[in-house]
């Protein structure tokens, strides 16, 4: 039987407030029918298989998830947030560190502010960790894929993430990406290797080293391989919802069979999807139109996913997709007759779709005359 895990969702009460909390289902489907039978309404189920068990994963390690550093991580995913959620939950802690700091200064002003600075050191530990996540994100899709190494690296040598292998996980998938984007995947694949092992691979999950493989694939431009993978996946998840989703938007971008993309779209309830989900659907359904030269269709579709994407756009994670997604809105502008917005839209995208753009969308800027220079990355 699935495990049971926390699923987070929102949705609105009898009384019409808003709720926010965990739900522990067997999955999305069974938290949705969870949360009905609670009498609530308008409910999103915000986590997926892959999310609620990355949770559970480092529940296991002995690091409960609390509820508002998980909002702050999705929605509000700054340094300063991270750091003021913290104070918040430890505030205690700190108002007696600051309390012994007054009391050495009494005696001492030098060892007063010595405990000064390391309360400081350690309230703002946490906010420091984020802006380094975020740098390395960051300096990636900016091309600066050495200094994205170099910030993974030393967030992997340090020891406080080395119970929660998740965190270990990422971080050398960081690195394995930028070894990528430098022309080293044999490099990459060695470094990713030891987690597709049955002892490792046991503490991540599933289909967290796939996931990750795959984004070598992807970086190091083989579409066949990193769609073999994600179909890969879907089997293995046996057609999880955010499966279907990953594997239609692939197929509609690198793929031919345009009858097996929409028929993996067919029957998701996006009323019931969180809208980030809802975002990457209307993506597929967006890329399916361009191809069908449904344009006006394609600009509705794209416009609601990119809108939504920006949403999120405080956290570099998501500007690859953002990115893509922004691309291919702006060749259904192009197709419209909105070509001068389409071209200013497309700027603010422009480095990241050089890099990391499919064949089939920098061929249709090129032919939208976007961009005339734009090349197919080697």
């Amino acid at each position: 039987m699935p495990e049971r895990m926390k699923y987070l969702f929102e949705a609105r009460g009898a009384d019409g407030r808003a709720v926010t909390e965990y739900v522990d289902a067997a999955g999305p489907d069974e938290a949705r029918t969870l949360l009905e039978a609670r009498g609530l309404a308008d409910i999103r189920v915000l986590d997926n298989e892959i999310s609620a068990g990355i949770r559970a994963l480092g529940e296991r390690s002995g690091v409960e998830m609390d509820l508002d550093v998980d909002l702050v991580s999705r929605f509000n995913p700054t340094p300063l947030a991270l750091v003021l959620v913290a104070l918040r939950k430890n505030w205690l802690t700190h108002v007696i560190a600051l309390a012994i700091a007054a009391w050495v200064a009494y005696w001492s002003i030098g060892w007063g502010l010595v405990v000064l600075l390391v309360e400081i050191g350690l309230a703002s530990f946490p906010g420091w960790v984020q802006w380094k996540q975020m740098e390395m994100h960051k300096s990636f899709w900016r091309g600066d894929f050495d200094r994205s190494e170099q910030i993974a690296r030393k967030l992997r040598g340090m020891g406080f993430h080395q119970s929660l292998p998740t965190i270990a996980v990422e971080l050398d998938s960081r690195i394995a990406n930028a070894l990528v984007m430098k022309g080293d995947l044999p490099g990459a694949l060695a470094v990713m290797e030891p987690w597709g092992k049955p002892e490792l691979a046991a503490l991540i999950g599933p289909t967290m080293y796939p996931t990750k493989l795959g984004n070598l694939y992807f970086l190091a431009r083989d579409w066949p391989r990193y769609l073999q993978i994600n179909e890969e996946i879907l089997a293995a998840t046996q057609q999880a919802e955010y499966a279907r989703i990953d594997v239609a938007q692939l197929t509609a971008r690198m793929g031919d069979d345009d009858a097996r993309a929409a028929a993996l779209l067919e029957g998701l309830d996006e009323a019931r999807m969180p809208a980030l989900h809802v975002a990457f659907v209307k993506w597929a359904r967006g890329v399916l139109h361009l191809r069908a030269g449904r344009d006006a269709e394609a600009m509705q579709q794209l416009t609601f996913s990119v809108e939504e994407m920006q949403r999120h756009a405080a956290s570099p994670t998501i500007w690859g997709a953002l990115a893509a997604a922004t691309g291919y809105l702006c060749v259904a502008m192009a197709r419209t007759g909105r070509e001068e917005a389409a071209r200013e839209l497309y700027q603010s995208v422009r480095g990241i779709i050089g890099r990391h753009g499919e064949p089939r969308l920098l061929d249709w800027l090129r032919e939208a005359r976007l961009s005339d220079k734009i090349q197919t990355p080697v």
